[in-house]
C-alpha cells in the first residue's frame, strides 16, 4: 500500500533539513553564518537569544553557558559582555572539540568544563542520533551514546548574572540541582518547549517557584526570566 502525499512531503522535508544541517558542521560554513549574522538582523531586526541580550546590563561579570555546544553562543556573549568571565559547560566529545578551537579566540576569560549538569553528581548516558553526532540529551533516545559525568550547579558555588541553559530536556534536572545557586542568579535564558506543552509547564513552575519572572519570549521557544526577589 502506497504512502500517501503528506507522508512522502514529510520525509522529503526531514531528508532536506538533515541534509542543510550536515554542512553546519563545517568551520567555513560556519564563519559565513557569523559573517552574514549583523547583515541579517540589520534586514530581519534580532531575534532569539541575540534578541534577549539587548535586555540585560553590559556591565555583567559572570556568565554560565550550560550545553554550549560548539561555542558559537560563548563568542557572542563574550563580545556582548566584555567584562565577563564565560564558562562553558559541554559534555559531547564532538561539539566539545569544536568548543575549544573557538575558545582560543576568547583568552582567558572563558573556562571549559566537559561535563554535563544535572540533579546530582556521577555518570550519565549522552544518547544521540548518528545524524547530529555533535548534540544529544541525557535520558532521551537515539541510536548511540557516551559516557558523561555529571556535576550539579550549586557543587560550583558561583553568583551568576547570566545563566544560559540549553540541554534537551534535562533543564529541569539542572535547576534541581542548583536551587542554591539560582538564588543568585539575575538573568536566566531557558529552552523551555512550547511544543511540548506537559514539559512546558514543568519548567514554568519549576523556574515561578525560584522567584523569576519571564521579560521576553522568543520565536524559538525560549524565554529569558529576571530574577523578581533581591
Amino acid at each position: 500500500m502506497f504512502a500517501n502525499w503528506s507522508s512522502i512531503d514529510n520525509q522529503i522535508l526531514r531528508m532536506l533539513y538533515r541534509l542543510i544541517s550536515s554542512t553546519f558542521k563545517y568551520p567555513i560554513i560556519q564563519k559565513v553564518k557569523r559573517f552574514l549574522r549583523p547583515a541579517k538582523q540589520f534586514v530581519r531586526g534580532k531575534h532569539g537569544i541575540y534578541k534577549a541580550l539587548d535586555f540585560i546590563p553590559k556591565d555583567i561579570k559572570t556568565v554560565f553557558d550550560i550545553g554550549a555546544g560548539d561555542g558559537d553562543y560563548a563568542l557572542t556573549f563574550a563580545k556582548t559582555f566584555p567584562q565577563a568571565t564565560i564558562t562553558c559547560f559541554e559534555p559531547n566529545n564532538l561539539s566539545f572539540k569544536k568548543l575549544e578551537k573557538k575558545a582560543k579566540n576568547i583568552g582567558s576569560r572563558i573556562i571549559l568544563v566537559k561535563k554535563a549538569l544535572s540533579d546530582q553528581k556521577g555518570k550519565a548516558s549522552l544518547v544521540f542520533d548518528p545524524q547530529t553526532p555533535d548534540g544529544g540529551s541525557i535520558g532521551g533516545s537515539g541510536i548511540k551514546s557516551e559516557e558523561v559525568i555529571t556535576e550539579t550547579l550549586d557543587s560550583f558555588n558561583k553568583t551568576i548574572d547570566f545563566l544560559k541553559i540549553d540541554a534537551e530536556f534535562h533543564e529541569v534536572k539542572i535547576l534541581n540541582g542548583g536551587q542554591e545557586t539560582m538564588k543568585k542568579v539575575r538573568y536566566l535564558y531557558l529552552e523551555t518547549r512550547l511544543d511540548t506543552p506537559g514539559y512546558f509547564y514543568e519548567i514554568l513552575e519549576a523556574v515561578r517557584n525560584l522567584d523569576f519572572s519571564p521579560i521576553y519570549l522568543s520565536e524559538d521557544q525560549n524565554i529569558l526570566f529576571e530574577r523578581i526577589s533581591k
